[in-house]
């Protein structure tokens, strides 16, 4: 099992030597905070009936 390259014996291993060679040197956290995007209701709604300014530049398929 494996996720990103890393498999899950090789990554249990970096975590316990991280975990004993750094034990009270946490200082700081780094965040990603990613704001903004489509929301994941807009992305699967094409609005295939709304005016040219709300629906997407494609036509939806028949299912």
């Amino acid at each position: 099992m494996s996720l990103g390259g890393l498999s899950l014996p090789a990554l249990l291993a970096s975590r316990a030597a991280a975990d004993q060679s750094s034990a009270g040197d946490r200082k700081a956290v780094i965040l990603v905070w990613l704001q903004g995007g489509a929301s994941h209701l807009e992305t699967y709604d094409p609005k295939p009936l709304s005016g040219s300014a709300y629906r997407g530049p494609y036509d939806p398929i028949a299912t």
